[in-house]
């Protein structure tokens, strides 16, 4: 039985394809078209943007549109984005501090987030790493790991009904044992590890763009008080605590021969 499970799983993979992140260059499994991906992107956001209050603050817009466009610059002698639809707005809700970009490269940025942003740098650090989640396909590969790992999570229920009998209760508590291991070793640490890699495609990006990484570390010491204080097993995002620690290593690696004293 498993070992017919596994050449279904081995030859749906090959037969899907693999696809690779860009600048990390991660190998990922997407059974979504780029078609679908980007006519699915512009539905969502064009959704979105239906249901939010938009701000008016000219000066804000300008200076959203003005980093963003610095990054596209970048971003279009490497890529091809030729079929995304890049927009950048500003949802007016001071309640909530969060940006998004979505597949096919409409970003939001919340009112909530600017008291965190002290100047476009630090703009540059939040824009790069919510653009660099549609580049690297993040929203698609997510499902996609998603329906594999129900799959996985179906296995392991099979495992932990063998030595057990069939009552319902037992079932049941099997269920949810299977689905936590599944969330906290599978769909979980996958979501982390791609908030890591938008951070530093995100970081590559804005250095690029001109603007100083470094800004990344000024602007993650004054959000983490803002984010969530769950434990990182628990939760889709790396801590504030690590996610700085890793930057620092990074820039130190990477940049230090440009921008010192971190």
């Amino acid at each position: 039985m498993f070992q017919n499970f596994f050449k279904f799983m081995i030859s749906t993979i090959l037969i899907i394809g693999c696809s690779q992140t860009p600048i990390t260059n991660r190998v990922q499994i997407i059974t979504t078209s780029k078609a679908q991906e980007l006519k699915q992107g512009k539905n969502l956001y064009n959704k979105i943007l239906k249901r939010v209050k938009l701000s008016q603050n000219k000066k804000a817009i300008e200076i959203i549109n003005r980093v963003g466009q610095k990054l596209l610059k970048v971003i279009n002698q490497e890529y091809d984005t030729s079929n995304y639809d890049w927009q950048f707005n500003i949802v007016d809700n001071k309640w909530v501090a969060n940006a998004v970009c979505f597949p096919a490269g409409g970003v939001l940025i919340y009112s909530g987030l600017f008291p965190y942003i002290d100047n476009e740098d630090e703009l540059a650090v939040v824009l790069g790493h919510e653009i660099a989640h549609a580049l690297a396909r993040h929203r698609v590969e997510s499902k996609t790991n998603l329906s594999l790992s129900k799959v996985f999570e179906e296995i392991t229920k099979i495992y932990l009904y063998m030595d057990k009998n069939s009552l319902a209760f037992q079932k049941e508590i099997d269920n949810k044992k299977a689905e936590t291991l599944i969330k906290e070793w599978i769909n979980l640490p996958h979501s982390r590890k791609q908030e890591y890699e938008a951070d530093y495609i995100g970081l590559i990006l804005s250095s690029k763009a001109g603007y100083n990484p470094k800004a990344y570390l000024s602007f993650w010491r004054k959000f983490a008080q803002e984010s969530a204080r769950k434990p990182e097993f628990a939760s889709t995002h790396p801590t504030p605590k690590h996610r700085i620690e890793k930057m620092e290593e990074i820039l130190r690696k990477i940049l230090l021969d440009k921008f010192t004293n971190i």
